[in-house]
């Protein structure tokens, strides 16, 4: 069975690999847990509550993570441009698309699916006290 561990590691290399690179001139750095060197623009994977009664219930593990994207305000618009390209459903940037697509997923761990449940309004945000622009990404995990 795979492990909480693993459903994070798919989710970052899925959108580390099914986004088109050249679609974002500074990159996308996409990270499994919080890093202390904060560096936008970046996703980080972070996992929500659970009840483990289900999970012990259950013949499947379901999981859910939120993967939140920041981008900084360097340029006039281009942050929530970055993010909203990133929301869309059915593009060639979009991190549904990336997240939900098995060929973008690692060939050594199995899951029966990863699904984007909720995208999030882009909201402004603090961070080390830099002001950035976050949009949040619900992702359910079953294996």
């Amino acid at each position: 069975m795979a492990t909480i561990a693993d459903a994070r590691r798919v989710i970052a290399y899925a959108i580390q690999n099914g986004l088109v690179s050249d679609s974002y001139p500074e990159g996308l750095r996409v990270d499994e847990y919080v890093r202390d060197n904060f560096s936008p623009p970046c996703a980080e994977v972070h996992r929500r509550e659970y009840d483990p009664r289900m999970v012990f219930s259950q013949a499947k593990a379901t999981y859910q993570f939120t993967v939140r994207v920041y981008a900084g305000r360097t340029h006039e618009q281009w942050a929530q441009v970055f993010l909203d390209d990133l929301s869309d459903i059915n593009t060639e940037t979009s991190l549904t698309m990336a997240v939900q697509d098995t060929d973008n997923w690692p060939t050594d761990v199995t899951l029966d699916y990863v699904e984007v449940t909720r995208i999030g309004e882009i909201v402004a945000v603090i961070r080390e006290e830099v002001p950035y622009l976050m949009v949040e990404f619900d992702i359910e995990v079953v294996f």
